[in-house]
């Protein structure tokens, strides 16, 4: 081979190489302004977000969002994968399976759980504070031609996780129940946002849980070393909190959550009120 073909070959292999390292997903300050003009543009949609519960942004719902079922059996034969770098994913048989219905100004709208993963710190922020890690459940919809709402066939439940002196559950063996921690009477921060890597899609109703899920040290050790794996920096694999803009948080409450009233309920309550009536008139 000439010493010219060696050098054009040469030339050519460095920069794929140098092609493979910028195109290497990362979580840096200055990666992340790297990940897309969609990504970094001012729409003020995206995720993840600081919710500042005394903020004028922080609204009380008023039965605008609504959680009106959910359904969440065991997850089976969980494993740890990793997926296209960005996601540490937990994967089971059965994750199709689950369902989360919202009504949201009225109407209603029913999800399937596609996915749940792992960031650790968490992205999402409580009055300024991170934790250590967050997990992601991942739910879509199919946007139907009469759907008020013609852009979020996403919806996302965040769960921060904090350390405790107990070890939990969630995070022992290879099955993984979530059912006690979403539920209709189960309180929520809710917004609208995006997906919190490229391409952030501004396609997701957000439901952050208001209590933390706890986990001990060393749980929380296994979750962040399984991300150090792939992400040494200080970022570990949290993207940098966003602008909420123009948007609004919704607090989410069992008093916001529509209630089916009982027949039995009912001529009680009626009793009651025909006895107060009944007193006024004496």
């Amino acid at each position: 081979m000439s010493s010219m073909k060696i050098l054009i070959l040469l030339i050519t292999l460095s920069s794929i190489s140098l092609t493979l390292q910028a195109s290497k997903p990362s979580y840096t300050n200055s990666a992340q302004a790297l990940w897309g003009d969609f990504c970094n543009s001012n729409t003020n949609q995206q995720s993840p977000i600081n919710i500042m519960t005394n903020s004028k942004d922080y609204m009380n719902n008023n039965n605008y969002i609504q959680v009106v079922s959910t359904s969440y059996p065991v997850l089976n034969s969980v494993e740890r994968k990793t997926r296209d770098n960005y996601h540490f994913w937990f994967d089971s048989p059965d994750v199709t399976k689950p369902s989360f219905t919202m009504k949201k100004d009225g109407e209603q709208y029913t999800f399937g759980l596609i996915d749940f993963h792992v960031h650790c710190g968490s992205e999402h922020r409580i009055n300024n504070k991170q934790y250590p890690c967050e997990i992601h459940l991942v739910h879509k919809r199919t946007i139907g031609s009469g759907d008020r709402d013609q852009q979020r066939d996403l919806l996302v439940v965040g769960l921060l996780i904090e350390e405790s002196a107990n070890a939990n559950p969630l995070f022992e063996g290879n099955s993984m129940d979530f059912s006690s921690y979403v539920k209709t009477d189960t309180k929520f921060h809710y917004y609208e946002g995006g997906l919190t890597t490229p391409g952030c899609n501004e396609s997701v109703n957000w439901f952050v849980r208001s209590e933390t899920v706890s986990a001990s040290a060393s749980q929380l050790a296994s979750l962040t070393n399984w991300i150090k794996t792939e992400y040494t920096g200080a970022n570990g694999n949290a993207r940098n909190v966003l602008t909420l803009g123009n948007r609004k948080v919704y607090k989410v409450e069992p008093a916001n959550n529509t209630v089916p009233v009982s027949a039995g309920n009912l001529v009680a309550t009626m009793t009651i009120v025909m006895a107060v009536l009944s007193l006024l008139f004496l």
